[in-house]
């Protein structure tokens, strides 16, 4: 008893120690052997981790690991920052605050519609004469398309169930060996859940059923979706696939609108993947309607390559269909927003200072959109920290990828100006 009355002091704070241990950690992993906060239950007083739900967002449409909340209207009583992001997040987001005011389905039961995978679709005569895929080259050939009035300017209140979520996801080589790997699917059909629409870079895969399976498991769990996917692009022995998701309840495209733009001499590794989106929604002549512009830069080439933009965005701008809103998106190849600068007197990037790989090192991928033209954005893009959301390591995520999808938020009404933001 001695002994324990000369002791008492430190067996309480011993057992404290254990006390707060127990409490508030968890052993996460035999395999690797970590601490990691528990989750608070209701009425614990503690903040809450976001649920692995792919749409745990808050009242902004956002959720804490999705970096790059850009803005909230001004005319909201709640708070621009989530609680639970750190302090150097909120500084990073604050830098990126803009200034301003901010005020028909091809599937069947679910199931993408049959066409061909591996090579383009087939035109009618009508549309590309010979019935060969409609392509545009850089030198300004095009094919003939059907004009969208552009005509429909009006103005509305910011409302986030009248808004389209566009994404870009480099997949680091995707092919069925990587598919097979434990969780490495799963992960992928949750992440892409997260979009009404994503444009995918490097589908490596020799298989030409990757994506169905894909789009089957998402579809399977709930989801509408379908997609489109391209040719094989590349040169010598390095050859990949772009391709989009889209959820049919939200957007429809026209199948013989995808092309790839033709790349006469040679300049970029991997042509880019051309497609017409509209919003379904609204009526046909109010709602927003754009072309999508998938690309892959080399970062050996990234110079020579990102020099091209302009002409790039030029001839998409050709192709007949008289669109006026375009969004280029996908792996700009170098760090920052180089990628950029040729086209910045008529290009907005929707991600500042954000980094795009799961180290966090770089802003590889992003979005861009005209900045006269695409006044349907809403002033909200971040990057999505799957590592975070769903309590990943580096070696864990690098298993899927390298980068981080990069998104941007739109009005589904055509010229709709929640904030004047696009027309700036």
């Amino acid at each position: 008893m001695s002994f324990i009355r000369r002791r008492w002091p430190f067996l309480a704070f011993f057992i404290s120690l254990i006390s707060y241990w127990i409490s508030y950690y968890q052993i996460e992993g035999w395999d690797q052997l970590r601490f990691v906060l528990r989750q608070a239950t209701e009425g614990s007083g503690q903040t809450a981790h976001p649920s692995n739900s792919p749409w745990a967002f808050d009242d902004f449409g956002t959720a804490p690991t999705h970096f790059g909340i850009d803005r909230v209207p001004r005319n909201s009583s709640a708070s621009a920052w989530s609680e639970l992001l750190s302090t150097g997040e909120k500084l990073a987001l604050y830098e990126q605050q803009p200034s301003g005011d901010y005020g028909s389905s091809s599937t069947t039961n679910g199931h993408p519609a049959a066409f061909p995978f591996s090579g383009p679709l087939p035109a009618p005569a009508d549309i590309a004469p010979g019935g060969k895929l409609g392509t545009i080259g850089l030198g300004g050939s095009v094919p003939v398309g059907t004009a969208v009035s552009t005509n429909n300017r009006v103005s509305r209140p910011y409302d986030p169930r009248a808004t389209v979520r566009v994404a870009s996801f480099s997949l680091a080589e995707l092919n069925e060996q990587k598919l097979q790997l434990p969780s490495v699917l799963e992960l992928l059909t949750q992440i892409l859940s997260h979009y009404d629409l994503i444009a995918l870079q490097d589908i490596v895969s020799e298989r030409d059923d990757i994506l169905p399976v894909i789009v089957d498991r998402i579809n399977s769990a709930g989801g509408t979706c379908d997609y489109l996917i391209g040719p094989r692009v590349g040169r010598g022995d390095t050859f990949q696939q772009y391709a989009y998701v889209f959820d049919v309840k939200k957007l429809e495209t026209d199948r013989y609108q995808l092309y790839s733009v033709e790349d006469p001499d040679d300049v970029m590794t991997f042509d880019p993947l051309v497609a017409w989106f509209r919003c379904k929604q609204p009526a046909e002549n109010e709602a927003f309607t754009f072309s999508l512009i998938n690309l892959k830069i080399q970062p050996a080439l990234a110079e020579q390559e990102l020099r091209i933009l302009p002409q790039l965005v030029s001839a998409v701008q050709r192709d007949g269909r008289g669109e006026d809103d375009w969004i280029l998106l996908g792996d700009f190849g170098s760090n920052g927003e180089l990628g950029f600068n040729a086209i910045a007197n008529s290009c907005r990037p929707a991600l500042h200072s954000i980094p795009s790989t799961i180290d966090g090192a770089a802003t590889r991928d992003n979005l861009a959109f005209s900045q006269a033209a695409t006044s349907e954005f809403t002033g909200k893009s971040g990057a999505f920290d799957f590592l975070r959301k769903y309590n990943l390591s580096l070696q864990e995520a690098a298993k899927l990828s390298q980068h981080l999808p990069v998104w941007a938020e739109f009005s589904i009404y055509e010229g709709s100006d929640p904030g004047r933001v696009g027309a700036r």
